[in-house]
């Protein structure tokens, strides 16, 4: 009979098959280890799940709320043609390396602006010195697939050539305004 039962309940400690004496160490089978590394594994899961969601992406939402700030100041609370949430992901001029990082891009009648908060950074590209505009779906790995990118370039300040590359939604909605300017 099992001890749940009511048999073997009064038997006195140490007395039983099963009972450990002090200082004999516990035995753990393989299954045993297996549950165990998996209970670990689940409550990782858990935590970075939770990370994630309660203290990443109020940040995240924090840091798009005060670049889109930013770029109404930038772009004096004048409506952009096209707007949208994007990501910088490298730009050839060394003194602008600080605006890599997540913002917003807007397409203003005037040029194109990127605005990142926190601390707050801007990049604003004049229409008339853009270049090229190009799109290119090679971006970093998402869940579904590669990221599209737009690729912009113009003549900076002092007469160089300069290229920014983003990781945005639809760079399409950015390229084909662009293009007609440049053309």
């Amino acid at each position: 009979m099992s001890p749940l039962v009511g048999e073997g309940l009064d038997t006195p400690p140490g007395a039983g098959a099963t009972a450990l004496s002090a200082g004999q160490p516990l035995a753990f089978g393989a299954v045993d280890v297996v549950w165990i590394v998996l209970g670990v594994l689940l409550v990782a899961l858990v935590a970075v799940v939770l990370i994630a969601f309660f203290v990443m992406r109020p940040r995240a939402v924090r840091q798009l709320r005060a670049s889109a700030q930013l770029l109404a100041r930038e772009t004096h609370g004048r409506s952009p043609l096209v707007l949208s949430a994007a990501k910088c992901e490298s730009i050839s001029l060394p003194a602008k390396q600080n605006l890599l990082g997540v913002g917003m891009l807007a397409l203003t009648e005037h040029g194109v602006v990127f605005a990142a908060a926190n601390p707050d950074r801007t990049l604003i590209i004049p229409r008339v010195d853009v270049i090229a505009a190009n799109q290119s779906g090679g971006g970093a790995k998402s869940g579904v697939g590669r990221i599209p990118q737009l690729e912009v370039s113009w003549r900076s300040a002092g007469g160089t050539e300069a290229t920014v590359v983003f990781d945005t939604a639809d760079p399409g909605a950015f390229t084909a305004p662009l293009q007609e300017l440049s053309n």
